[in-house]
């Protein structure tokens, strides 16, 4: 009993916030113009380090789902070039939306999580890079297409891709230098055992 008060007060609060600040909004434009520029900042953001997401989901659709994820996700890095990195899990949450069926949401979202990958891997910081890869296990579905694969072959030329991707199985994402390198087995760890030196 004492929980479910404690959480429609926090909600309350919550609701509160939100009409404050959107009265201060409305009455100083000045704030709205850079509400304004700072979403357009994070789309354009997610534009670029998903261009390969991007042009799978066309424009018209890509720029809708960046402007929510845009209002919903703030930066949680203060580069702006590592933005988006729950972009993928917002873009398989789609199979659940009213527009379920209009694209193949999970094998987008596979793309999206290799394309936040390789954005990791090439502006990330050393000290955020320790273990020296990403893991991806479970994220390449058997829904992922040729058409991903080749796509991003192209747009990343300084990448190491499989020649083809397994259903399923895990990928381990490094850089080496200025190429960033893509594994792909069942037994990542080993893999990333042998990349750490251990």
């Amino acid at each position: 009993m004492f929980m479910q008060q404690d959480t429609d007060l926090q909600a309350k609060y919550a609701a509160s916030l939100h009409n404050v600040a959107q009265s201060i909004i409305e009455q100083q434009p000045a704030t709205a113009i850079y509400s304004n520029n700072t979403l357009g900042i994070h789309v354009q953001s997610l534009k670029a380090n998903f261009a390969v997401t991007h042009q799978l989901l066309g424009e018209t659709t890509f720029i809708a789902l960046a402007q929510v994820y845009s209002q919903h996700f703030p930066a949680t890095h203060w580069d702006i070039n590592l933005y988006g990195n729950q972009f993928a899990d917002f873009i398989a949450s789609q199979v659940n939306s009213a527009q379920a069926t209009s694209l193949p949401w999970l094998s987008i979202a596979s793309v999206a999580s290799i394309e936040y990958s390789i954005v990791y891997a090439y502006y990330a910081d050393d000290d955020d890079k320790k273990q020296g890869y990403q893991s991806l296990a479970g994220r390449i579905g058997a829904e992922f297409s040729n058409k991903a694969h080749k796509l991003l072959a192209d747009h990343y030329p300084y990448c190491d891709f499989p020649s083809h991707w397994q259903p399923n199985k895990p990928v381990a994402i490094w850089r080496e230098g200025i190429k960033i390198k893509l594994y792909q087995h069942s037994k990542i760890t080993q893999k990333a055992e042998v990349i750490n030196g251990q």
